[in-house]
């Protein structure tokens, strides 16, 4: 009974704890360095975010871009691809006023630049349990995409993913 009431606590705070952030605009980085964005609607709300990497260019960044439709289904079963996009150009689906940079990962900025430059421009398909902008965003900075399953024969061969 006291876990339950520590749980919907947990539960609350974060649903209602305010969101501090910085313009995406205004927001300085470094090369690799770690940068997240509140996403927009209910998914923002309970507290999911959008991962990517600061570029070696000027106001640019390194993330996963889904390719195709959005929508619940699409969510699901679309194709995602990784650009390196001026961060103007950065707008949909995320709140650009309350991002964050992280610093850098576990690996070298150096590392983590070549791993992401590596992978731009690749179509792979985006899931959003799966393979989305968080696993690439772990790979390119730590090394690993944090998934528990980074065996490729414990994967279905339909849900590959690069990461």
């Amino acid at each position: 009974m006291a876990s339950r009431k520590l749980v919907h606590l947990f539960l609350l705070t974060i649903l209602f704890s305010p969101i501090k952030g910085v313009k995406l605009n205004y927001l300085i980085w470094q090369p690799g360095d770690r940068i997240i964005c509140k996403l927009n609607g209910v998914a923002g709300f309970l507290g999911f975010n959008h991962y990517m990497i600061g570029s070696d260019k000027p106001n640019y960044v390194i993330t996963v871009q889904k390719v195709g439709g959005y929508g619940k289904k699409s969510l699901f079963s679309a194709s995602g691809t990784i650009a390196d996009i001026h961060q103007a150009y950065l707008t949909s689906g995320m709140n650009r006023k309350k991002c964050k940079n992280l610093g850098k990962g576990l690996l070298s900025r150096e590392r983590t630049i070549q791993l992401a430059r590596r992978m731009v421009g690749i179509i792979f398909r985006y899931n959003l349990l799966r393979c989305n902008c968080q696993h690439f965003t772990n790979y390119w900075t730590n090394g690993s995409s944090g998934k528990w399953y980074r065996n490729q024969s414990l994967r279905p061969s339909a849900d590959y993913c690069p990461v």
